[in-house]
């Protein structure tokens, strides 16, 4: 095996993508990771929803980030022969006139190239939906297969070492990094760990908790993803994923009395069938105080990077953000100062 060039530490969803689009760039990537890290983005949902929020408003860089995505995932399906990713409207049920009125107002602008359907063409008797509501353009991923036939593939190429990196683990030379688990220097890492990161280096990262419900609902055959208050996700045989809770500060991870009642109280705004809760989880994501992912060399360590803070956003961001730092790494592409590490961890 050609000795690798750089080193992805972590192998959640922003680990697993750069590695990806290093490869897919004839780079030569090792990705080190912990056989039984829990990571957050198992836990999410995986949808990529260009439009979002209660005023219906566009996703930071939609406009890449939805192409670049759908490209990638689907180059990566080829790659490992296995489907991850789902193409289908997201239902937005309004849920108040304001908000009808809102999209009304948009709806002939720049919204208009989003949407699939001005009207939400759901079954009124699963669904609460009196102001009517919109389809747009929308997709999910399914993260876990996602992350585990990668690291099947990763590990019979023999790119993975399921270990865990010291936080002393890494020291810079005049000839890369030393990595010292490792007995070898590499020209450069990049840190991809989440939350991990924000230990003893100046990120700016908080915590966001979030909660989720898996629900049996055998009366609902809807197969898209509808959303009124909160999502709901079909995941197969009646199973539907309802989420999420959103409490920035909260880091760990107990599912709470609180955070079940909140999500059953807007489901029931959502459904009108019955049905039964059957998983009640939580996770929890950094978050960068500008709601934007970062990507770039630390301060004063030009070998050592990092690629972090996607939030609830990052089925969509990672792609477009994982391949831009690619480009970046092996050809010394600028990066977007909006993600830029150097530029937004400067002193200042």
């Amino acid at each position: 095996m050609a000795q690798p060039d750089t080193l992805v530490v972590g192998q959640g969803l922003a680990g697993t993508t750069l590695a990806w689009s290093l490869l897919l760039r004839g780079g030569r990537p090792l990705v080190m990771d912990a056989a039984a890290r829990p990571a957050a983005s198992r836990a999410a949902a995986g949808l990529l929803a260009p439009v979002g929020g209660k005023r219906l408003a566009l996703a930071w860089r939609a406009e890449q980030a939805w192409p670049a995505a759908v490209r990638f995932y689907r180059e990566v399906e080829d790659r490992l022969g296995v489907e991850l990713l789902s193409e289908a409207p997201i239902v937005r049920l309004f849920v108040d006139p304001q908000q009808r009125a809102e999209f009304d107002r948009r709806a002939s602008g720049p919204l208009g190239q989003w949407l699939v359907a001005e009207d939400a063409g759901v079954d009124p008797r699963v669904f609460f939906a009196p102001l009517g509501g919109c389809q747009v353009v929308g997709g999910r991923l399914d993260v876990g297969r996602f992350l585990d036939a990668s690291r099947a593939e990763f590990a019979r190429r023999g790119l993975l070492v399921e270990e865990d990196l010291p936080a002393d683990g890494l020291r810079e030379t005049e000839h890369g990094v030393a990595v010292d688990s490792l007995g070898s220097v590499l020209p450069r890492v990049v840190l991809c760990r989440g939350l991990a990161e924000r230990d003893g280096r100046p990120l700016p990262f908080e915590p966001a908790k979030g909660e989720t419900l898996t629900i049996r609902a055998p009366g609902v055959s809807e197969g898209r993803v509808v959303q009124r208050g909160v999502w709901l996700a079909p995941i197969g045989n009646a199973l539907f994923r309802v989420g999420a809770t959103f409490h920035p500060g909260a880091a760990d991870v107990l599912p709470t009395v609180a955070g079940r009642r909140e999500l059953e109280s807007k489901l029931g705004e959502l459904l009108r069938l019955p049905y039964e809760v059957v998983d009640h989880s939580a996770a929890v994501r950094p978050i960068v105080r500008t709601r934007r992912p970062i990507a770039g060399a630390l301060p004063g360590r030009d070998r050592v990077g990092v690629l972090n803070g996607l939030g609830a956003s990052g089925t969509l961001w990672a792609p477009w953000l994982a391949g831009h730092y690619a480009d970046h790494l092996l050809s010394g592409e600028p990066l977007d100062r909006e993600i830029d590490a150097g530029v937004r961890l400067a002193p200042g």
